[in-house]
């Protein structure tokens, strides 16, 4: 049972610099550039939060094209069936990287 629970911790610390990694390098880094898939992010997410206190009102509407949500949720759910794999190795652990990705977008 305690080697489950440690599995999990390692599972959200592995999640939060794996987080760290791709919102710096990627959705910042090639977010920049306006041709990037990622560029939604640094251009509109950025801006929207930028003029609004810190509040990004594209995430009531998921289901919009220019929901910004929308983009964080798919991008979440492709990373999470990139690292499915881990399961063969621990179920703990992949169950700490995805309570991540959704601690990582209820914060964000």
């Amino acid at each position: 049972m305690w080697i489950n629970l440690f599995l999990f911790l390692c599972g959200l610390f592995v999640g939060n610099v794996l987080e760290y990694v791709i919102h710096k390098h990627i959705l910042h880094g090639l977010g920049k550039n306006k041709k990037s898939r990622f560029s939604p992010h640094w251009h509109r997410h950025h801006r929207n939060v930028r003029k609004n206190n810190f509040y990004d009102g594209t995430y009531k509407n998921i289901l919009s094209k220019e929901s910004n949500a929308r983009i964080e949720i798919l991008q979440i759910l492709g990373l999470s069936v990139i690292l499915s794999p881990i399961v063969l190795i621990s179920g703990s652990l992949y169950l700490g990287l995805i309570f991540n990705g959704f601690l990582y977008f209820l914060m964000h």
